[in-house]
This record gives structure tokens, sequence and C-alpha cells, in this order.
């Protein structure tokens, strides 16, 4: 098995605590049972190689017992919309509109306008297959011609109704007050003239009657004609994603005939076989975490590289961490990944292979890198100017390894260096070239990782199965802590920044998170199901929140994934699937420290060298839901059936895929109800997102509904203009 160098990325990071420890270390402890193997007798080592921070305390384990684990779990949409044509009529458009002022690119093909829009004043965006459709967003609009001009004629009618029953209401009003007069002259008045006026003030109330009646009627026609008006408009009654558009521009459409279908996204189900002797400990209702597998495609990088890149490191440059990868081809790059996305070739002696890298960290002066050989030697290079890479390496170290640098780590200041060939670690001084010491022969294996801790110590790991701690001094080193009986699968083992923690393969299937300080067991990584298996490398990230791990089977070999690094006590929770191009396997892996940017980088065994940028918060966090079913599938298992809100937000735009794996975990009793909010409530608004292209969801234009003529008395009813209130369609 080759080995995998991308535990030299986190020589990057280190601690700035100081804090002062005995010269002599105690006899080494052990984890599971091992001892001393070699029998070596512990020695002087002299003052601390570097100054050493306190050992951080970790947290109390609150361990919460096994879960259950359900993988291989089907994610499934329930519900398919057909969206059908309310009237008939000419599709104008399978569009929906921009938002006002929303930037946009004229010679853009899928950019339409609406047919009488002359003046192009808004822009449409044409839909298509997979689009994200959110709930009122506008998806067609049929030929409306006749029904629009037929509410605009109701429209401009209103005023001369209004006018016409101010007027008869203005002439019921004077004609009644002349009557009242000629009433009170009852002595001048004949009977024939006041019958006369209160004939004539009838038929002005009743002209008043007449005309309050035609507005009425008037504003009764407008209403149903608005109404008929918006059967002319597709707009989505739910959030969605467009599975099928079954009509095109300028096709005719039969009123219930099928314009498009939609699939509801709001709302979804995963399911998954469980063991029948699992069944009694799930049950309907209980709540559980779902954890999406989100395969997550690389960004692009040519491949140089002529054979297997056996190495990868990131450099601490600030702003722009650039890549170190190292080949069988004895190439050496240097790529400018946030930049100019290029490489810069590192001369190294023709023939000679490279079989590690290193890089130095933040708190080293300059930036050195020193590149491990086949031959056994070590050169130094100093990438101080990213601008200008150099030509030669600043110094070839004189003493060299029998056989070749396989792994290598700065310390956190930059001033030392560990080496590994074989069973051999030396450790070197940067500033003079001089190796100081190699450290007691206590691994009965090859070394195949080296890391650095805040606490100047050294931790080796081997394929005798263990891992060892070192105390560093000046002047040679002891063997601290002995933690064995590993799995042996993953032979570069990451420690995390603050030197608290190392990664354990237990076995194949599952990894601890082991406390330095005691060798005890604070959390664990575990593949679901039998199938998958860790092999390679599994490290922390520079900030320790995250844990990068591959795989051993030939269908993992080209993805990586991307857990949560565990509370202590608990599981890990799997963030995010890293997948190469062609499935390439992967062969070492980085992160990038800087805080501007952060990324992993990794290498592949056909010569390719791809990055990632790293998840963010609320990238792949798993989602509570709620079982709703254990139905019988088979005489050995039951049927699991979980249902979820589909989270869409700005970390998950797309949110969870239709026919998409999963992993079902159920605590033991369920997650608690009081620790999370209700699952299957409706989303708010706000969660839905507009798919690229910022597609806007507005009302359709139009003139809001006329108000209702007041039912009040005869002779006081104000004339009120009737007026839209918001742009009528174009």
């Amino acid at each position: 098995m080759k080995s995998l160098k991308s535990w030299l990325a986190f020589a990057t990071v280190g601690s700035a605590g100081l804090t002062a420890i005995a010269c002599t270390p105690p006899a080494p402890t052990t984890g599971n049972g091992s001892g001393n193997p070699s029998g070596t007798v512990p020695t002087e080592v002299g003052g601390l190689l570097y100054p050493a921070a306190a050992m951080p305390a970790l947290p109390a384990s609150t361990p919460v017992g096994e879960p259950i684990v359900l993988p291989n779990a089907v994610v499934q949409y329930d519900m398919r919309t057909q969206i059908p044509a309310a009237v008939d009529g000419v599709v104008e458009l399978i569009a929906t509109p921009l938002p006002d002022k929303a930037p946009y690119n004229p010679n853009d093909p899928d950019i339409v306008f609406h047919p009488r829009d002359v003046k192009k004043e808004q822009p449409y965006r044409r839909l298509r297959e997979n689009d994200l459709i959110v709930k009122g967003q506008i998806l067609a609009r049929l030929d409306d011609q006749l029904v629009y001009t037929q509410k605009m004629q109701y429209l401009s009618m209103a005023p001369a109704i209004k006018r016409a029953l101010a007027a008869s209401t203005e002439a019921a009003v004077l004609q009644k007050k002349l009557l009242d007069k000629l009433e009170a002259l009852t002595t001048s008045v004949s009977v024939s003239e006041l019958l006369q006026q209160q004939s004539l003030w009838a038929r002005y109330v009743e002209n008043q009657m007449n005309s309050e009646k035609e507005l009425i009627k008037n504003d009764g026609e407008y209403k149903s004609a608005e109404t008929q008006h918006k059967r002319y408009w597709i707009i989505s009654e739910q959030n969605g994603r467009v599975v099928r558009l079954l009509k095109s521009a300028q096709d005719f459409a039969k009123a219930g005939e099928t314009i498009l279908e939609l699939q509801s996204i709001d709302r979804v189900k995963v399911e998954a076989k469980l063991d029948i002797g699992y069944a009694s400990q799930v049950r309907k209702g209980m709540l559980v975490y779902v954890e999406p597998t989100r395969p997550l495609g690389s960004n692009a990088l040519t491949n140089y590289h002529r054979q297997e890149v056996t190495a990868v490191a990131v450099t601490a440059h600030p702003g722009r961490p650039m890549v170190v990868s190292g080949g069988l081809d004895g190439a050496a790059l240097v790529w400018d990944v946030t930049a100019t996305k290029q490489s810069t070739r590192l001369a190294n002696p023709p023939g000679v292979g490279v079989r590690s890298v290193a890089a130095t960290g933040a708190k080293a002066k300059g930036h050195l890198v020193a590149v491990g050989g086949e031959d056994g030697k070590v050169r130094l290079w100093d990438l101080s100017n990213p601008d200008k890479m150099p030509k030669e390496p600043v110094a070839t170290f004189d003493e060299a390894h029998v056989g070749s640098v396989t792994a290598m780590a700065f310390t956190p200041d930059g001033r030392h260096l560990a080496t590994t060939s074989g069973r051999d670690v030396f450790v070197w001084s940067v500033a003079d070239r001089r190796k100081m010491y190699a450290l007691p022969p206590e691994h009965r294996d090859a070394v195949t990782a080296v890391r650095f801790t805040p606490q100047s110590t050294l931790v080796t790991v081997s394929k005798d199965k263990s891992v060892r701690t070192w105390k560093l001094g000046e002047t040679g080193a002891n063997v601290a802590t002995v933690i064995d009986h590993r799995g042996g699968t993953v032979e570069v083992l990451g420690v995390s920044s603050d030197g608290s923690r190392v990664l354990f393969d237990k076995d194949a299937s599952r990894l601890d998170v082991v406390s330095l300080a005691d060798a005890s067991t604070v959390g664990t990584v575990q593949n679901p199901g039998g199938g998958a298996r860790f092999a390679g490398f599994a490290l922390f990230s520079p900030d320790d929140t995250l844990i990068l791990t591959a795989g051993a089977d030939n269908d993992q070999r080209g993805e990586l994934t991307v857990w949560d690094t565990p509370a202590p006590g608990n599981r890990a929770a799997e963030r995010r699937r890293l997948v190469t191009p062609r499935n390439a396997a992967i062969t070492c892996a980085a992160f990038s420290a800087d805080p501007a940017f952060k990324y992993v980088a990794v290498g592949t065994v056909d010569g390719g060298v791809h990055f990632w940028t790293s998840p963010t918060d609320g990238d792949g966090k798993r989602i509570v839901g709620e079982i709703v079913s254990v139905v019988p599938a088979d005489a050995k298992s039951v049927q699991v059936r979980v249902e979820l809100m589909n989270p869409i937000d700005k970390a998950n735009p797309e949110g969870l895929q239709d026919r998409s794996a999963a992993t079902i975990i159920v605590p033991p009793g369920g997650v608690p109800a009081t620790a999370v909010p209700n699952v299957l409530a409706a989303p708010p608004a706000k969660a839905a997102i507009i798919p690229v292209g910022a597609v806007a969801a507005p009302t359709p234009g139009g003139p809001a509904v006329l108000p209702a003529s007041a039912t009040t008395p005869l002779v006081t009813v104000p004339p009120v203009p009737l007026a839209p209130t918001h742009a009528l369609p174009k």
C-alpha cells in the first residue's frame, strides 16, 4: 500500500500559549494495554525543542448510547402537480418575470418579452425543466387580449356612471329643496303644480337609483372580467421544481389541458430498511436525524503530474494560500489556487520521485517548503515571494535517509522538521540544515505519518498498528504515550490543532477521536453499513470543527467524506461528499488554514490535483424528521419511513434531491421533542430560494377590484373616483 502524505498540511497550525514542562519525561503510558514494546530506557533529552503550550482540557464526555443507523436510505418527493390551463387560449409565454431592475444579458436566449410589450419594459426568463419555483411565482401567460379589453371597457365606463350618479343625486337634492319650499306655501301653490314638482323629484330619484344600479352592475362585470383575466395567468400555488414542460409558446391549450408539471419540494420522505431485530426500538411519531449525502464536484485544475500524486501541502501565505504537490514523476509543483490557477515547477533531480512535501505554518518566519525524495534527501525551498518562484532550492540537507522520505512535518514555529523513512524518524534544525537526532527505534514497522503538537511533542503513526507521542528535547526524545491495537487501514491519522486529540482507526468502518492526554475515546466517526470502509487518511480541519476521511472500496476511492467533529461522547454527523472527476482514486489531502480562503486540496492516482471550498456552517447539517410508519418489508426487515420538511436556504439552495441517498440516525429514545422546532410545520415563505436568474414572484398586473357601491340613503351618496391601484399588464 502506498503511503499517503496529506497530514503535512496540518503543520500550518500552531499554538501561542507557553508553559514549562519537565526535562525528563516519565515512563511512557500506554493505551489499550500495549506497554513499552522495545524495552528502551528513557534518556535525558535536554531542554524543550520549542516552547510548549498546556494541554487543553476536553469537555466532560456525556455518552448517549449507541444509535441505530439505517444506511442507504432513499429520499423521495411524494407529490407531483399538473398545472393546467384554466381557459382555452394560445400560450404566449412559458416564462417568469424578472424583478424590477434585475440585471440580465439581453443576448441570453432564455430572456424573452411579452409579444405586446413593444417597449420591452418587463423581461421574462424562460422556464426550463428542473428550475426551482416558489409559491406565487408566474409560470406562463395565455393570450388575454379579449378579456383584457372587456375589463378595460368596464373600467373606462365607471367614471361616466359616477358622473351620472353625481348629477342625478344633485338634481334630486335641488328638486327636493324646491318641493319643500312649495309645500310650505300651501295658500299660493296649486295642487296640480305641487303634484308636478313631486313627480319631477320622483323622476330625479329614479335616475339616481338607475345610476346606482348601473354602477353596481358595472362593478360586478368588472370583477367578473378581472377574475376571468387572472385565469389567463398560470401561477404556482406551491414551492416546487419543474419536472416537465408539456406546451411551448404559440401552442393552443384547451381548458384543463396540462401546461407543465411540478414536483412539490416542501416536504419529502426518506425510506430505509431496518433489521427486524431492531423493529421494537423504533416507532411511529419518533423524531430522528437524517444525514443527506450531498456529492460535490471539485474545482478544475489542469493535470500536470504524469504519475501518481503522493503528497500535497498548503502554504500559509496570508490571503493567498498555495498548494504544493509532489508526484512519482519527480515533479514538485506549486499551484496558485486563489489567483491564476497555474502551477510552477520546483526543480528536482531527474528520475527522483517526490514522496512527501511539507509547508511551514502561520507562526513561522517566512514560507518554507520541504520536499522529500526517493533518494532519501530533503530539499528546502523558500516561497516567501509568491510572485517570483525560486529556480533552485535554498538547501539540500547533507545527511540523507537510506530509503525514500515518505512523511515530514514542520514544528509550529517552522524552526524544526521531522522526516521519516521506514522505521527511522529524524528531527532536523532548519536554520543550519543539521540533523539533531533520530528517534529511538520504538516502532516495529514503517512510520507513515508524523505531526508536531503545540505541547512540544511529536505524534507518529506506524504500520505496527500503534500511535506514539514523543516528548521532544534539544538532544533527544522519549515516548510519552503508546496507543495501539489499531485496525491499520488508515495510514495517515490527523491530530487536532490544539494537540488534544488524535484520530484512531479502530477498524475499517469506525474511527475514534482519542484524547492524547489519557488515551480515552471521546467521540466516534462511523461509516453507515458494513460495506463502507475507511482507508488512506483521516484529517482534522485547521479549526478542528471538521474531519475529512477517505474510502477504501473501489466505488469510494474517488470521494472524500466531510464530517462534523463529534461532541464528546457522541457520533460525528456527515456534512458533505467530495467527488473527484472520473472517480479518480485520492491519495493525499490537505486543508488551507487561511480564514479568507478555506479549501481542501487533494492529489490522485492519475496525477490530478483538485480542490473544494470548505463547507459552510449551514452546509449539509443533519435534519430532524419524524417516523410516520414502520411496516414489514420482508421476513427479515421492516421499512421505516421518515417525513421531514425540505430545507432550502442559502447554504443548500437545491435542498434534498429526489432519489438521493441519506442515512437515518435513531438516537436511543429518539431526538427529544424539546430540542427541535416543529419539524413537520410548513416552512416560512422566506425559506424558498429563487432559482438562478433571480426570478421574481409578482402578482399579475391589473387594477384592484372596484369598490362596491355603498347602501346609503338616497341623495347622500358621495361621488368616489375610480382608479387602479397598480400598473396594468402590457
